[in-house]
């Protein structure tokens, strides 16, 4: 086995070493990354497309800083001063973006931990399957962006995608992976997370089968 391989095989755990008791402060702590890393996205977007808009003016270049101002993305929002000698770029609607995931993290810990809890847990207890939750009240093109892009830093930090040809709409048997059997990058969880419009979807991933007692393990024998 060459030395790269040996290092993913050591980066990668058993999902049965996952401690129940840490999973919500984990979700809870990946949560707040993932917020930081999309606000941090959101500003070096914001600096980039000022300073894309402010060198064509300098240029002359009026058509094409008027391309890139009418080719904003919803969560920028371009002014241009009197004079049309300087653009400034502001993320739109700061304070309202930062109260959702503020407001939000509450129910996504717990029903995230729960996804989590009920498969992992050794005891016959309900099972998750699934949970989402939306950005703002209803799909428009910023909570839509919005959505789309915390899901990805939210997978970053904490998801894991399928494995390479697995189609999660339609998973043969063959396919599945055994509890006992499945891993995850060590700082990383069992959640496969997607988006619908301005919905985040976190799924147990499908491909991995849940944690379950069999009943005779815990049906009492007869004396």
């Amino acid at each position: 086995m060459s030395k790269a391989a040996e290092k993913l095989k050591e980066e990668n755990v058993p999902i049965s070493t996952i401690k129940l008791e840490t999973i919500k402060e984990r979700v809870g702590s990946r949560y707040d990354e993932a917020v930081e890393n999309l606000m941090s996205r959101l500003e070096r977007e914001k600096n980039s497309l000022q300073s894309k808009i402010n060198d064509a003016i300098r240029l002359g270049n009026w058509k094409g800083a008027q391309k890139l101002i009418d080719s904003a993305p919803p969560y920028l929002a371009v002014y241009v001063n009197p004079e049309g000698t300087k653009a400034t770029v502001s993320i739109s609607d700061y304070a309202s973006i930062k109260k959702i995931f503020s407001d939000g993290k509450k129910s996504f810990v717990e029903n995230v931990s729960k996804i989590l809890e009920g498969n992992l847990s050794s005891e016959l207890v309900k099972s998750y399957k699934s949970w989402y939750f939306e950005i703002g009240g209803s799909p428009t093109d910023l909570t839509n962006s919005l959505a789309r892009m915390f899901g990805e830093e939210l997978n970053n930090v904490m998801g894991i995608n399928p494995p390479k040809g697995v189609n999660i709409k339609s998973i043969p048997e063959g396919k599945k992976i055994e509890f006992v059997n499945a891993t995850v990058p060590k700082d990383k969880l069992p959640i496969y997370i997607t988006t619908d419009e301005n919905k985040i979807i976190c799924f147990w991933p499908p491909w991995i089968t849940g944690r379950e007692k069999e009943l005779t393990e815990v049906v009492p024998k007869k004396l």
